[in-house]
């Protein structure tokens, strides 16, 4: 099938780019540790924590993008079915377009590293700095009074915007829909997805805690 492709380099790229994160998620804690213990116990605390984050990064994120695109795929396709009759390989033909339109959100993991890099790891003094494209939640004054507002908000960028209008012009090829209906298709997808990612985070705990548990 065409989307395996994508999938591969989305593994590739995945498991590189958490590779790379690590560190500039574990730095912000570093110099907290540090503060405290002194830079030999700083290290000796550290090791948990690296282990966690890098399991976190390089195997648990990528299962749980993989998953998104499944389920986003489930809501185009639902949402596409109400305005069009039966089309055969419609599902197929929405995942491989969700698959390699992904890429989008590679080029923008590929263009953070760089720019974290660049800036310099020990330059980090908290995690909000490793994200270089900031969502709309940046506009929000209390992010903690509506969690559930903020982490809609949060993924809404220019990357996902392109992202969102990418697969619009995709469903448009599909189902010879107007080209509006096709993009508030997706648009609705997008934020329904954005909606149910509220739970990401307790999975992505509930997996740690598995791997760390048995590992």
């Amino acid at each position: 099938p065409r989307w395996r492709v994508p999938v591969l380099f989305f593994i590739l790229v995945s498991i590189v780019g958490g590779w790379f994160m690590v560190p500039g998620r574990v730095e912000p804690m570093r110099k907290i540790f540090s503060s405290s213990f002194g830079e030999g116990g700083a290290g000796a605390a550290m090791q948990g924590v690296m282990k966690s984050l890098f399991v976190m990064n390089v195997l648990v994120d990528p299962v749980l993008n993989l998953a998104r695109w499944l389920v986003f795929s489930g809501i185009l396709y639902l949402l596409s079915r109400l305005l069009i009759k039966s089309e055969k390989n419609l599902f197929r033909r929405i995942f491989s377009a969700v698959a390699y339109t992904e890429t989008i959100f590679m080029f923008m993991t590929i263009l953070t590293i760089l720019i974290i890099y660049a800036k310099g790891i020990e330059s980090i003094e908290g995690t909000a700095e490793l994200t270089i494209f900031k969502g709309m939640d940046f506009f929000l004054d209390d992010k903690d009074a509506n969690s559930w507002l903020t982490t809609i908000l949060g993924k809404i960028n220019p990357f996902s915007i392109w992202y969102v209008f990418t697969i619009g012009i995709a469903l448009q090829i599909f189902t010879n829909l107007e080209k509006l209906r096709c993009l508030a298709v997706s648009s609705a997808s997008w934020l329904i997805w954005a909606a149910v990612s509220v739970t990401e985070s307790k999975l992505a705990a509930f997996f740690l805690g598995l791997i760390t548990r048995h590992g």
